[in-house]
């Protein structure tokens, strides 16, 4: 059976059951996708025993108001039941499905006492849909217009999300996209409460992968402990996905050149 509920973002089914499965989502677990766009991850959680509940800054596609994506419907309206509850409905997991809330993530609707079992995501890196959300400049989120949500943000922003919501012994896992030529595993994101349990990477074409990254919260914080995500991680990642191999080589060498250059200068002056 396929869903009927499917957007262009939605995530492989195999994929979703495999971050359903690294979450460890069992029976009587709730877990929660603070992106969840058509709910694909959730079905899959659910599909495990988990309880399951989402929110989204898109409202087009919490109301099914976003077109089709399969080929021969593009042009075409959804269907009045083409909903998120009805694959669950399909799936026979609708009484595991608790809801989806519209949402931005930077301003979370959830009571900062109640804990997750699971948090999991595919955040949004801006190359098939733009990420988006409210200014935090503004006092009141709601009178403010949506501004551009760079990946850094998202991911700093992701793991202190879940060291407030996320039980200790609970686990975040999130896929963060990677270019090869540039990608580091030293510059992984990092939490004091947080330990990492794995790091898999999915090559998605000959310069681009993403990394399915497993956390695991291993205590509550003490004080005002936040995440570190080092900016050259994401390095301009979309402008990257669509720049030749021969273009980044070219500046990656001449970065070195610069480097090299800026070694020796100093040396020389030190023998001077």
């Amino acid at each position: 059976m396929k869903s009927m509920y499917l957007g262009n973002t939605t995530m492989d089914a195999t994929l979703s059951f495999v971050m359903a499965n690294m979450a460890q989502c069992q029976p009587n677990h709730i877990a929660l996708d603070p992106f969840c766009g058509t709910g694909g991850i959730l079905l899959a959680c659910a599909e495990y025993g988990s309880y399951v509940v989402g929110s989204e800054f898109d409202w087009r596609l919490l109301t099914a108001k976003a077109k089709p994506t399969k080929a021969n419907t593009k042009n075409l309206a959804r269907k009045p039941d083409e909903m998120m509850y009805k694959n669950f409905s399909d799936y026979g997991t609708l009484n595991r499905f608790l809801g989806v809330v519209g949402a931005d993530f930077a301003f979370p609707p959830w009571r900062p006492t109640f804990s997750f079992d699971a948090i999991i995501s595919d955040p949004p890196y801006g190359i098939r849909e733009s990420s988006q959300h409210k200014s935090r400049r503004q006092g009141d989120a709601t009178d403010t217009e949506p501004e551009k949500y760079d990946l850094t943000n998202i991911y700093v922003d992701l793991i202190n999300f879940a060291n407030i919501y996320l039980r200790i012994g609970g686990r975040l896992v999130f896929f963060m996209p990677t270019h090869i030529m540039t990608y580091d595993e030293s510059l992984l994101p990092t939490h004091p409460c947080f330990k990492l349990f794995s790091n898999d990477e999915q090559q998605l074409n000959h310069t681009t992968s993403r990394r399915l990254i497993t956390m695991i919260k291993v205590r509550e914080s003490t004080g005002d402990e936040k995440a570190t995500v080092n900016e050259k991680l994401f390095n301009n990642f979309r402008d990257l996905y669509f720049t030749p191999n021969t273009k980044i080589w070219e500046q990656l060498n001449s970065e070195n050149d610069t480097s090299n250059s800026s070694v020796v200068s100093k040396k020389r002056n030190h023998d001077e």
